[in-house]
């Protein structure tokens, strides 16, 4: 008999510390040997948004999300606020910027690269970054696991000049939806 997804990543993410280091929770990603085709029929469409998001697994110290990209938008720049944790690259590839924090200021892109399927991408707490669709004919689908569950992140629009601190269930672009704007803060642009 087989196990399900769901059953698969409570066994094994179920079974890490309550303070899971970088190393943990990548070996426990890896472990999972998951398949594009075998989490694809728990993601979410985009509907207009930048991905459709499925959080597959939620514990007090673990959070694990699918999400299934657009291939029209990017996600606005964001960081994971409180959280670090992984994203594995399980189909497609993901052009993806990092950008430089200057408090105050408006973030500073400094490098853009391309992530492709089976690769795995870091995020430390607090680093803000951007990713988008690179191929067009091959659909971009990610998994993501943050330890603790993502709190406090920060979505930044670049052309408003602002950030804002949303609530949990917001995704990585500017909230449409009063209730998910926690914080809002003007920046300046760095030449004025």
């Amino acid at each position: 008999m087989s196990i399900s997804l769901p059953e698969k990543l409570e066994k094994r993410f179920s079974s890490l510390p309550q303070k899971p280091s970088a190393n943990e929770l990548k070996c426990a990603l890896d472990d999972l040997s998951l398949s594009a085709e075998e989490v694809l029929p728990y993601a979410n469409s985009p509907n207009g948004k930048p991905y459709g998001r499925k959080v597959l697994y939620q514990s007090p110290f673990i959070e694990v999300i699918l999400m299934q990209w657009s291939k029209e938008q990017a996600c606005a720049p964001h960081d994971h606020g409180d959280s670090f944790g992984w994203i594995y690259i399980l189909s497609g590839a993901s052009e993806h910027t990092l950008f430089k924090e200057q408090n105050g200021y408006v973030p500073e892109a400094t490098i853009t690269r391309i992530e492709k399927t089976g690769d795995y991408v870091f995020t430390p707490r607090k680093k803000i970054h951007q990713m988008a669709s690179f191929q067009k004919e091959t659909p971009l689908l990610t998994l993501h696991v943050y330890t603790p569950p993502i709190q406090n992140m920060k979505v930044y629009d670049l052309n408003k000049c602002a950030a804002c601190t949303v609530s949990s269930d917001c995704g990585a672009w500017w909230p449409e939806e009063q209730r998910q704007k926690l914080r809002e803060l003007k920046l300046q642009k760095a030449d004025e």
